[in-house]
């Protein structure tokens, strides 16, 4: 979405992303001058009743149960989605989590390009253009709810997605715990978060907790009922229907910088 507007000079009035560190980094100062976190999710593993091993997966087997070869599991492409660049670092995550340092070689390496090295104490994974997935194991789409169809017409076992579209598509969902679903805001999970890194084709990007963002872009045509809309998107009632579709509002919003925000936005960051 942003590309849209940074390369092909497409014009938004209103511009959200699932990872709101991308609109300081690609779009100010030149085509935003500020940002609003607005919500909060977390990666999960879905499946369907359909699913094979659907009455054996849980939080502790789930990496074991994806190892099998006649899984077939997929997640979006980290070159082009969050949801995708931020799977190879649950699954890394993973391997602090079980004692188990062959899980990122054995999901990940076993089945595409994409290879994970060590840089001092980070772990950074290099995801090549050509990410070759072994598609008999592994599907990969450029988006994360390009990968529920295939769950609900059983081509796949198994998808990494975020717990609002496991709920809001009424899917069968694996919690993961808060050490590595890049949900958590306590210090010492943020730190641990911020050792994974992925040199992607469109940049680096570092690991944090999942916060949602979005702004108004300095090329808007209507950016009086642009900020109608994302004062609805944050106010009480925007904060209960996230609530409701399992994306956990914030509350209040938070401002890259008050100042700059629309006066109508004020109130709720």
């Amino acid at each position: 979405c942003i590309r849209k507007i940074i390369d092909i000079g497409e014009r938004a009035d209103v511009l959200a992303v699932a990872d709101f560190s991308l609109i300081p980094k690609m779009m100010m100062p030149n085509y935003a001058d500020w940002y609003i976190k607005f919500a909060k999710n977390r990666m999960v593993l879905a499946y369907t009743e359909h699913s094979k091993y659907a009455n054996e997966v849980n939080s502790s087997n789930w990496f074991n149960i994806l190892r099998r070869e006649d899984v077939r599991w997929g997640f979006s492409n980290p070159n082009m989605d969050p949801c995708g660049y931020r799977t190879p670092w649950v699954i890394q995550l993973a391997e602090f989590e079980y004692n188990d340092d062959q899980i990122f070689e054995d999901l990940i390496e076993a089945n595409s390009a994409i290879r994970m090295f060590r840089e001092g104490d980070n772990y950074v994974y290099v995801a090549p253009e050509d990410l070759q997935p072994n598609t008999e194991r592994l599907v990969i789409r450029d988006k994360s709810v390009e990968l529920v169809a295939l769950l609900e017409s059983g081509g796949l076992d198994y998808a990494f997605e975020y717990l609002s579209v496991a709920i809001q598509r009424n899917l069968k969902y694996v919690l993961l715990p808060e050490s590595i679903d890049l949900s958590s805001e306590e210090p010492e999970y943020i730190e641990l978060y911020s050792r994974m890194r992925a040199v992607t084709i469109k940049g680096n990007i570092t690991a944090g907790p999942i916060h949602y963002g979005v702004t108004i872009p300095k090329n808007a045509q209507h950016p009086e009922l642009a900020a109608i809309f994302v004062k609805y998107m944050i106010d009480e009632f925007g904060r209960s229907v996230f609530e409701n579709m399992g994306q956990p509002p914030i509350k209040p919003a938070i401002a890259s910088e008050i100042s700059k925000i629309p006066e109508i936005l004020k109130p709720y960051c």
